[in-house]
């Protein structure tokens, strides 16, 4: 049983092959645009956020649940007073059931077999007086892990989209349309930042790389994203950085030159107004901690 941090949200592996199932948890935090190939649930337990989903905003208040299939780009705008809970479930989550006939149609799902679109339900009506207990019983049984908790959270996986399924006879999306050429360049854009952070990145080049005006590509990302491309740059470095103060021996000063930042100054600066903490701070508190455990 893991609680994740959603800042490494992008890069999802499960510990567990047999059991491909993830509870992220967050106070308030926005994530970066991302898509994966696994299914996921929303629950926002109190405040506000924008779900962000192939560019159209989707506004979830406190019990909404939200259910987003499988390649879908998706990023959340949030503020600090929002508390929410994603459910990652991967695709061979009920493969141990293969066997089983009946659970064709919900193994399908989640496998990505059959094409579904997103769902949002909101309290007040018969499907989510439902499905909230049971997603309060798998956020349960993760947290606490008591004996047989994994076979809990499967029995409770399959009742959740026995619901769905029940209550969405139009889950399925057979008007599936094709990726927009305009979402593509948002992903290569997202895939060209991930690979180059540490070198230099105008909305000048980027732009041009996908034959269009500055203002025109920084009117698209902001459309598909809820962010700025500069915003998404600067907390995409900020969070490669702060990577490297807790995983690395590597020097402070060293940290804003592989990561992209001009100087070590307006690193510092942006590093503590986004986190609350310098980075000089950071490695000192993880220090501190090393030498409490030894």
């Amino acid at each position: 049983m893991l609680i994740h941090q959603l800042e490494y949200f992008e890069n999802i592996k499960f510990n567990n092959s047999d059991f491909p199932f993830i509870l992220f948890t967050s106070f308030g935090l926005t994530t970066h645009p991302h898509w994966h190939i696994n299914s996921e649930l929303m629950y926002v337990e109190k405040g506000e956020l924008t779900l962000y989903i192939n560019g159209e905003p989707k506004k979830c208040s406190k019990g909404d649940i939200f259910y987003l299939p499988q390649n879908y780009l998706h990023s959340v705008v949030t503020n600090c007073s929002c508390k929410y809970y994603v459910l990652v479930l991967g695709k061979d989550l009920l493969l141990s059931e293969k066997d089983d006939p009946i659970l064709t149609p919900i193994k399908s799902i989640i496998s990505g077999e059959i094409k579904t679109k997103p769902i949002q339900i909101q309290p007040g009506n018969r499907q989510h007086t439902l499905l909230l207990p049971i997603i309060e019983s798998i956020i349960t049984e993760d947290t606490t892990a008591k004996s047989f908790y994994k076979i809990m959270i499967k029995t409770y996986v399959i009742q959740l989209f026995s619901l769905l399924l029940r209550y969405n006879s139009d889950i399925q999306d057979s008007n599936l349309q094709p990726i927009s050429s305009r979402l593509l360049d948002i992903k290569r854009t997202l895939d060209y930042v991930t690979n180059n952070y540490m070198n230099k990145i105008t909305i000048e080049s980027i732009s041009k790389n996908f034959g269009l005006s500055e203002q025109h590509f920084s009117r698209l990302f902001k459309q598909f994203t809820g962010k700025t491309f500069i915003e998404h740059l600067t907390h995409y470095r900020l969070e490669q950085g702060k990577n490297l103060l807790l995983n690395t021996d590597l020097p402070v000063s060293r940290i804003p030159e592989l990561t992209g930042f001009c100087n070590p100054c307006y690193f510092s600066r942006v590093y503590k107004n986004h986190y609350g903490i310098s980075p000089t701070e950071t490695r000192k508190k993880l220090m501190k901690q090393q030498s409490i455990n030894i």
